[in-house]
């Protein structure tokens, strides 16, 4: 597949408000594990920057939270869902070259986005995350667990392209990047609220 990551975009592009609609479930049940421990690691009021944002109802849960957000996304109609949804502070940018100043976010959530990166682009993608926290900001990441990558066509019949982790492999990159990790586990989908996927959850600080 050419470009796999300029075709899942514009899949969202495309189909951003069938995937709102097939997705209604409501962030503080569906993660309520995931924002604790955020919590527990990033003090209210920081700027945290939801980065692959979607139509933005993590954010909106963030901000319930009592932090301050920058929402982040690369497909237009993803962004357009979250201004429906009356997210402030958007902006149409790539996680690999984020429009945002070194070491002033507090923490990072990018929940089932980095997945859409390609491998290659993986390391210089954390060293960009790291440029933009502060010393001993929090990354928290969500990814699908198995191995090597898939093509899903499950949102109008178009392609969306997903990078594959295991447990040590995620582990190995974050560490390699500076990033110490402090707590994550794996969910199943018996586990999960998350669909029926594995899925990988890890929080790190920046060292």
């Amino acid at each position: 597949m050419s470009d796999p990551l300029s075709q899942t975009i514009a899949t969202y592009d495309q189909h951003a408000g069938s995937y709102v609609a097939r997705n209604q479930r409501d962030p503080k049940d569906e993660m309520a594990r995931h924002f604790a421990q955020f919590g527990a690691l990033v003090p209210r009021g920081g700027l945290v920057c939801d980065i692959g944002c979607g139509p933005g109802l993590h954010s909106l849960e963030l901000i319930r939270r009592g932090y301050r957000t920058l929402s982040l996304d690369l497909s237009r109609g993803m962004l357009r869902e979250a201004q429906k949804q009356d997210v402030r502070d958007l902006a149409l940018a790539d996680m690999r070259q984020l429009p945002i100043a070194d070491a002033s976010v507090d923490g990072l959530w990018v929940s089932a986005s980095f997945l859409h990166v390609p491998r290659d682009d993986a390391p210089s993608t954390l060293k960009e995350f790291q440029r933009v926290l502060k010393p001993l900001g929090v990354l928290f990441m969500v990814v699908k667990h198995g191995e090597g990558d898939e093509v899903r066509s499950n949102l109008g019949n178009l392609p969306r392209y997903f990078i594959l982790w295991r447990e040590h492999e995620l582990d190995a990159l974050l560490r390699a990047s500076a990033f110490e990790i402090v707590a994550g586990w794996t969910d199943s989908p018996e586990t999960s609220t998350m669909g029926a996927d594995w899925w990988i959850a890890r929080f790190a600080v920046k060292r």
